[in-house]
């Protein structure tokens, strides 16, 4: 996977407006990072953030309506992922881990980032939020 990072970075450690971003994209599946995090600096909180992605079958903005990313977080946020010969398009929870299972993948949602999913429309799941474990809610999709 190539590496991109948008037109702005941050200046230096002290640039605490500028969104720290990054993307890994292959074709048209990759990952987002974002870092709201800056060791012995308070970054705040980013309201409404978006980002325009250019992939192979067009532009995708991830997510699909713009969040607030807390300060203090780190997500990193899958796109177009392949589970089991189907495509997740985009949504803004992480993959916490795949189980031996390849239908089978548990998400977490970082506090305060509100969790989103866009599936194709010809798939077919089952989705159970789990019990919230400390800080993190976990759930899995079948």
């Amino acid at each position: 996977m190539a590496s991109y990072l948008p037109e702005q970075t941050p200046s230096t450690k002290r640039d605490t407006e500028t969104p720290r971003v990054a993307a890994r994209v292959q074709d048209d599946r990759g990952f987002l990072f974002l870092n709201n995090y800056e060791r012995t600096y308070h970054l705040p909180d980013k309201e409404d953030f978006q980002a325009r992605l250019k992939l192979l079958s067009g532009i995708v903005d991830v997510p699909r309506l713009p969040v607030d990313i807390p300060s203090g977080t780190y997500p990193i946020w899958p796109i177009n992922l392949d589970v089991a010969g189907m495509r997740l398009p985009l949504f803004n929870r992480a993959i916490a881990v795949q189980l031996n299972d390849p239908h089978t993948l548990v998400f977490f949602a970082w506090p305060g980032i509100a969790p989103e999913f866009a599936f194709e429309t010809k798939m077919v799941f089952r989705s159970r939020v789990c019990e919230a474990i400390g800080s993190r809610a976990r759930g899995h999709i079948h």
